[in-house]
């Protein structure tokens, strides 16, 4: 039985998947213990061909590949859960980096823990500059091993929800049958929810930077669709749906904040009209207030814009989003904002 089992979808991703795939075959833990599972989604470009070529030399590098485009991750992801035959079960994307140490601190902390879940901070990667990016936690406790504990119902209080810099017990997920929503964005954080929901400790490596999560112009405009936005739009009731679920309604205003941002950064790139924007900020207000008003975001910019929002200036948002739009596609202005 492998240590671990690394499930990444694929979908034209020929430019980068090389680099991807040998930053897990060269990790510190030994790709002897690593069963690297690559879903490809029908690519219309290379991929396949290079999913093959790695298949062909290891053994325990497994592709699944689709007659169809789904459009989406979550397909690609629940295959590798199902054949997935790893103790611990990791995710990353086909166009990101690992840290070569990263499989074995996340392993050896959440055996050493026994934890159900081991997670570690990030670098975001754009073409300006590198930016860690650490988390907020609740209650957490120092272990004897220099790691961060939250456990029991702090859990729903970490606010790291991304899954890539995240090691998972199998256990958790088969045992209560998680898998990732199909059809829709946020799939991710939808996930994180429900195994954050059923299990009982994280253990934390606070300023250990293993993922490298690289800010692609061209991912950035695929996802910044008006069809991506109304899509994470939509999956805003499937996160009130799992908080209901489990009895957590009364932090919908803390996992809203974490859609907030995202879509009103898809807000300031996406390439739409005048109208539809200004449906899709109605759209964001009624999911507001359903969540209760309460939310705030980490970055100051979204709050701002967020401030005409809550009080229904839509058209005063609007402007502002046009200039935020207008600022960021300066590389100038970018590194003389980043800069203060």
């Amino acid at each position: 039985m492998y240590k671990i089992s690394m499930i990444i979808p694929v979908y034209n991703a020929e430019k980068y998947l090389k680099r991807t795939i040998d930053s897990i075959i060269n990790q510190s833990i030994g790709f002897e213990n690593i069963e690297l599972i690559l879903a490809d989604d029908n690519s219309q470009d290379n991929s396949k061909s290079i999913i093959e070529e790695y298949v062909a030399k290891y053994d325990n590098v497994i592709g699944i590949y689709s007659d169809k485009n789904h459009g989406f991750p979550g397909f690609g992801r629940n295959k590798g859960i199902e054949i997935a035959s790893g103790q611990y079960i990791m995710f990353s994307d086909n166009d990101d980096e690992h840290d070569k140490d990263l499989c074995l601190k996340l392993y050896e902390a959440i055996v050493s823990e026994d934890a159900d879940i081991a997670s570690c901070d990030k670098i975001k990667r754009d073409n300006i500059k590198d930016i860690p990016v650490s988390e907020k936690y609740v209650g957490g406790k120092l272990s004897s091993n220099g790691n961060i504990i939250v456990s029991n119902d702090d859990l729903a209080y970490f606010e790291d929800i991304t899954i890539w810099n995240k090691i998972f017990k199998k256990e958790i997920i088969a045992d209560n049958n998680i898998r990732f929503v199909e059809n829709m964005l946020a799939e991710d954080l939808l996930f994180c929810l429900e195994v954050f929901f059923n299990s009982s400790k994280l253990v934390y490596l606070e300023k250990y930077y293993g993922y490298f999560w690289d800010m692609h112009e061209e991912s950035l405009s695929h996802e910044c669709s008006p069809k991506h936005v109304e899509n994470l739009l939509n999956s805003i009731p499937e996160m009130f749906k799992i908080l209901d679920k489990y009895n957590k309604k009364d932090l919908a205003s803390f996992y809203f904040k974490f859609y907030l941002r995202n879509l009103l950064r898809f807000f300031i790139d996406v390439n739409t009209t005048g109208s539809n924007l200004k449906s899709m900020i109605k759209k964001l207000y009624s999911y507001e207030k359903e969540a209760g008003f309460g939310c705030k975001a980490n970055e100051e910019w979204a709050n701002i814009i967020n401030f005409f929002i809550v009080h229904r200036f839509f058209n005063l948002a609007i402007l502002i989003i046009k200039i935020m739009k207008a600022s960021k596609e300066s590389t100038f202005l970018r590194k003389i904002f980043r800069s203060v």
